[in-house]
C-alpha cells in the first residue's frame, strides 16, 4: 500500500478596497462577493500565489470578480494589508 497524504492549504487575504460611488454596494452585495472570492482563491495553489507576479494577477482578479459581484465597475484597486499562505 502507498501512503496516502493529505495536504490542506489555508489562504488568510486581507483587502482594502478603492472605488468610486457608494461603499455601500460591497456591504449589500457580500454573500456574492465572498462566493466570488472563495471560488478564485479556490483555483489558486501556493505556487500562483508565491510569487510577486502572482500576487499582481490575483488583485486584478479580484478588482474584476468584485465589479462583477456587485453589477457595476465601481472598484478600482484592491491592496492587500495581510496575506498570509499556510
Amino acid at each position: 500500500l502507498a501512503a496516502h497524504r493529505e495536504c490542506e492549504e489555508r489562504v488568510k487575504i486581507v483587502l482594502d478596497v478603492e472605488m468610486t460611488g457608494n461603499p455601500e454596494l460591497l456591504e449589500a452585495n457580500m454573500p456574492k462577493i465572498r462566493d466570488a472570492l472563495l471560488m478564485l482563491l479556490s483555483s489558486k495553489t501556493s505556487q500562483d500565489l508565491g510569487t510577486l507576479e502572482g500576487k499582481i494577477l490575483l488583485r486584478k482578479e479580484i478588482v474584476d470578480r468584485l465589479n462583477q459581484a456587485i453589477g457595476q465597475p465601481k472598484v478600482s484597486r484592491v491592496y492587500f494589508t495581510d496575506f498570509v499562505i499556510q
